[in-house]
């Protein structure tokens, strides 16, 4: 700078790089698929065969393309697609990135990466992969993260909210931003996705139902107000990492959606919807049971309010109809 810029650091010519996945640039991503097919260079880069009919030489650097995942995220991030479900030479290639920084490519010295590799994968690979002691070369180099299902009703209403009007950018058959969505109907399907996910209180006396309510910021449910709440999460640390996922729930609103060609779905229509749906979610007898007894509670608690609803409406108009009598008398 001194020499060619005077020693002035505003003549500085600045290139401005801006993160884009799109654009490949600072952040990569990889998906693993058909491991035949597959090739370990969409994470390394590949040999130009044009210029290496010219040059003629593979250990040459002018020969090689560094496009693939891992040089494209240089300085930046790499998203690593259900990790576990890929081939283990793809792994491997991970070891040297994790532990010393450096990508090995054939034929050419090991080269310096600065690149935080963010992975996910579901619990039971992740179970099935760490008890494997063959792995523990790759597991020294990881720090897990788990993280669990949302626990709360309304946020996960939300989430279906989200889901389905990024709906209709997918298949238009099945546009559920379309569709008329009855009051509670999203409620009743988060009630039960929720259920699934929380493990029994230890306190004597405290149902599932009433620990939901709590979890979902209701101040007083019987005995019981948020000063437990603290006490319950501590109970589980690891709860909410199984359940019912949200993909499963929008899937059985869209069953709802389709059964007769409806154009609008109701609480009743989404609790059979998800009762006809659990025989191809698992095949454990068990586990079903366990969740249509959940679904049964989850349809008792939808008559409750359904019918402090109504007698709620039914004061608010016996009081509009006296009012209007006592002025007319």
């Amino acid at each position: 700078m001194r020499h060619e810029w005077g020693d002035n650091i505003q003549d500085v010519p600045v290139v401005r790089i801006k993160f884009s996945e799109r654009e490949r640039t600072g952040i990569g991503t990889f998906k693993p698929s058909d491991p035949k097919s597959q090739d370990v260079s969409e994470l390394t880069g590949s040999v130009n065969l044009n210029l290496l009919t010219q040059i003629g030489v593979e250990s040459d650097p002018r020969v090689y393309n560094f496009d693939g995942e891992l040089n494209k995220a240089n300085r930046g991030i790499m998203e690593f697609i259900e990790m576990l479900k890929a081939d283990k030479r793809f792994l491997y290639e991970l070891n040297t990135v994790a532990g010393e920084q450096m990508i090995k490519i054939g034929r050419f010295a090991l080269i310096y990466t600065d690149v935080v590799v963010i992975a996910h994968t579901n619990e039971y690979e992740y179970n099935a992969y760490f008890s494997n002691k063959e792995n523990e070369a790759m597991i020294d180099r990881m720090f897990v993260v788990k993280v669990p299902y949302n626990l709360q009703v309304s946020q996960e209403v939300r989430i279906y909210e989200k889901l389905i009007q990024q709906s209709q950018w997918s298949d238009e058959t099945q546009d559920l931003s379309k569709v008329h969505i009855a009051p509670h109907s999203l409620r009743v399907a988060a009630m039960f996705a929720v259920l699934s996910r929380l493990k029994p209180p230890k306190k004597s006396g405290m149902s599932l139902m009433t620990k939901m309510k709590l979890y979902d910021g209701e101040r007083q449910v019987g005995d019981w107000d948020q000063r437990h709440v603290k006490e319950l999460r501590e109970e589980y640390p690891d709860e909410g990492l199984n359940g019912v996922s949200p993909r499963f729930i929008l899937n059985r609103l869209s069953a709802a959606m389709v059964r007769g060609d409806k154009r609008y779905i109701t609480p009743i229509d989404v609790l059979r919807s998800i009762r006809d749906g659990l025989a191809e979610y698992t095949s454990n007898d068990e586990e079903r049971k366990k969740l249509l007894t959940l679904l049964d509670d989850v349809r008792k608690e939808y008559d409750e309010q359904i019918k402090k609803e109504v007698q709620r409406f039914f004061v608010y108009s016996y009081e509009e109809a006296a009012h209007t009598l006592l002025e007319n008398y």
